[in-house]
């Protein structure tokens, strides 16, 4: 498995997560395409194009009449999870969800974040996630974070929402909830230039323009910097952040 993984040419823009050995691809047009980096890559169907789609690059196809602005990547070898940002703001999300990391289980999703059809812990096709209603009035996604369980998701407001695994704190909630529906991270939340969110494993920060740590919480070691160095390369390539401090 290569830490360079070879890009489509029509993509313009793309993330990657080594660890769990998956991509996602932008093109101009706002298509996205998935693909496998090793054997495991679509283990949990993160590449959202269903149980047995193929390694190599494809188009996501359920999802119609949908332009796409942002893809993000992440997870671990026993892991993995994707998420996708709509030109109207939306969120969708495919993979992965043993911790509810998908954020189906609120309760504007009904029940599906907590029963899976015969006993599947996972989303092989992307489903739109309906976190925007805990947002305030005109309040939009900046910055999406994928740790190795959590989702981590960053507004206009500055205001960061968790969900899925907290019980290393990573979710910057009261009492590091077991597991947790989206909820709005008061430890996280706030914060002087706070420009992009990083999610890693167990650990979860906010960073300002300049690239430095305005806020962490959770499992955070010295072991998961050059993680963080990813994160914020991929920021830095967003124009979220203007250089990198670590």
């Amino acid at each position: 498995m290569s830490n360079n993984p070879k890009i489509p040419p029509s993509v313009t823009s793309v993330s990657f997560s080594i660890s769990s050995g998956h991509a996602a691809g932008l093109t101009s047009s706002g298509i996205v395409l998935t693909w496998s980096l090793s054997s495991q890559g679509n283990r949990f169907g993160q590449l959202g194009r269903g149980k047995d789609a193929k390694a190599s690059p494809g188009i996501v196809k359920d999802i119609k009449n949908v332009k796409f602005s942002t893809v993000y990547t992440g997870g671990t070898k026993d892991s993995g999870h994707t998420a996708l940002v709509d030109e109207d703001g939306g969120l969708w999300m495919a993979g992965c969800d043993r911790w509810q990391q998908l954020g189906l289980g609120s309760s504007f999703a009904g029940a599906d974040g907590y029963t899976w059809r015969r006993g599947r812990i996972w989303q092989t096709n992307f489903k739109k996630i309906e976190v925007y209603k805990l947002f305030k009035e005109k309040e939009r996604i900046v910055d999406v974070a994928l740790g190795g369980d959590h989702t981590a998701v960053l507004t206009t407001s500055k205001d960061v929402y968790c969900w899925g695994r907290g019980g290393q704190g990573q979710l910057g909630v009261a009492g590091a909830p077991f597991v947790s529906a989206p909820v709005k991270s008061i430890e996280l939340s706030g914060g002087e230039g706070v420009a992009a969110v990083c999610a890693l494993q167990d650990c979860t920060a906010t960073v300002n323009e300049d690239g430095k740590i305005v806020k962490h919480v959770g499992k955070c070691s010295k072991a998961l910097v050059e993680g963080f160095r990813e994160c914020l390369r991929a920021a830095k390539d967003a124009k979220l952040i203007n250089r990198l401090m670590i």
